[in-house]
């Protein structure tokens, strides 16, 4: 079995799942290296015993799955062996105005260097027969993959670049900084293009899933059972023990009754996991998102 706390799964896709991206404003892999034994220690021993971690993302609760990412994310910052935190949401002002944030100020204690990055957990469906990164849609079908790099690459990493904020990094002594992203998720195709989409600014590597829509749900497994899965629940895998916490799971028949009475009032898409049966436990096998049957067109 994996590990048992959801929420050590969660840090642990946090800090282990791969980049989204690519690029040369990714983090560089080597800013965070770390001992695996270290890491692997550390890990087990909050499984063991989460409460601490339980107890920081509480103090910092938010409904928002990328503000728990961001806190999950401190929480291992704080305690990396070669990372000092420098600043955490540090806003930035114009006057009395707010015109920007800095997710993380980090210092890497081994070189000195400094950094300054932007993080972000995304899960986007591709658009049939499209082929950039705006053809990425969330499943209400308002915002794009090419909004949010828009918005990171030409607000977010440049907000050091602005005269406020290098005033401020010059008398905290902060500088001189660089900017990274750090974006980590899925994205979601459909079955008929599942290996077909490659792009050179996306890492051959990422997280995958499937999407279909609402009136292709029976091509799903007969075999499997499922679950509607809550957004805050979308960072790492679940498993269920048979037989003791099976709430939730569904059989197919029970899962398309469910989502036919989800969107005769809601449109918004519906992420779904599929369980295996393997020896007592019901094992995540894959997941994906189930759209309203005029996706992307609300």
């Amino acid at each position: 079995m994996k590990r048992k706390n959801k929420i050590v799964r969660d840090i642990e896709a946090s800090i282990k799942s791969p980049f989204l991206l690519n690029d040369e404003k990714q983090l560089p892999i080597d800013f965070l290296s770390i001992d695996n034994d270290i890491l692997e220690m550390w890990l087990t021993k909050l499984d063991n015993n989460p409460a601490e971690l339980i107890e920081f993302t509480e103090r910092y609760h938010s409904r928002r799955l990328g503000r728990y990412f961001e806190n999950l994310l401190h929480f291992y910052f704080l305690f990396h062996p070669n990372i000092k935190v420098l600043e955490m949401g540090r806003q930035i002002f114009d006057g009395k105005r707010t015109i920007g944030e800095m997710d993380f100020v980090l210092k890497n204690k081994s070189t000195k260097e400094i950094v300054h990055i932007e993080t972000a957990l995304k899960y986007f469906a591709k658009e049939k027969y499209k082929s950039d990164f705006y053809s990425f849609i969330c499943p209400s079908g308002e915002r794009t993959f090419g909004d949010k790099l828009d918005k990171t690459f030409n607000k977010q990493l440049k907000i050091t670049e602005l005269p406020q904020t290098k005033a401020y990094l010059g008398k905290a002594n902060l500088l001189p900084l660089k900017s990274y992203h750090y974006i980590k998720g899925t994205l979601f195709y459909h079955p008929s293009e599942l290996k077909d989409f490659t792009h050179p600014n996306l890492n051959c590597q990422h997280k995958k899933g499937w999407w279909i829509l609402e009136n292709e749900v029976d091509t799903l497994s007969d075999l499997s059972k499922f679950k509607i899965t809550h957004k805050l629940k979308w960072l790492s895998e679940e498993v269920f023990v048979k037989g003791t916490n099976e709430v939730g799971l569904m059989a197919k028949k029970e899962l398309i009754s469910e989502l036919k009475t989800h969107f005769e009032i809601i449109s918004q898409g519906q992420l779904i996991v599929e369980f295996i049966e393997k020896e007592n436990l019901w094992v995540e096998n894959s997941r994906g998102f189930v759209l309203g049957n005029n996706w992307p067109n609300m």
